[in-house]
């Protein structure tokens, strides 16, 4: 994982072991809305949900501008696509105490759509969640392909 790396995913509560699997190269993500230089997709939600703090990666790909980004809900960036039981599992586990990964279909301000993979946890303080840290990648075209499968029959 590259050094730089380290301090983001201590801060966010991640094990070390996810950069290696989030922090890759994400210069596979799909054109035009491309990053090569290994950009890191980070967002923040507080227990609501409503996203605190964004990476300028993220806030790229998202296609908003941070002041229309921040204290939206993260369902704010959901594209209609997805199934309600998928967020269902998502919040259960983090209610639950768990981190959850998964693969989420988001939709631009421009209204086109993008696949990631997440990585969310909550992050503790001295009075328990916090907040909760998600990490995102991009996920492979195979995977993209069986999550649309799954989605459209």
């Amino acid at each position: 994982m590259p050094r730089a790396i380290q301090p983001i995913a201590v801060a966010l509560g991640l094990p070390l072991w996810a950069g290696f699997f989030f922090f890759r190269d994400l210069s596979v993500m799909s054109a035009p809305h491309t990053s090569s230089d290994n950009a890191v997709l980070i967002c923040r939600p507080d227990l609501q949900g409503r996203i605190t703090h964004s990476s300028d990666a993220f806030i790229k790909l998202s296609g908003y501008t941070r002041q229309e980004l921040l204290q939206q809900s993260s369902s704010f960036l959901k594209h209609p696509d997805m199934p309600a039981h998928v967020f269902s599992s998502l919040w259960s586990s983090l209610q639950q105490r768990k981190p959850w990964m998964g693969l989420l279909k988001n939709r631009r301000k421009d209204g086109t759509s993008y696949w990631l993979n997440v990585y969310i946890k909550p992050v503790f303080g001295a009075d328990g969640i916090q907040a909760y840290g998600a990490v995102y990648s991009s996920p492979s075209h195979v995977q993209t392909a069986r999550a649309e499968s799954s989605i459209h029959g």
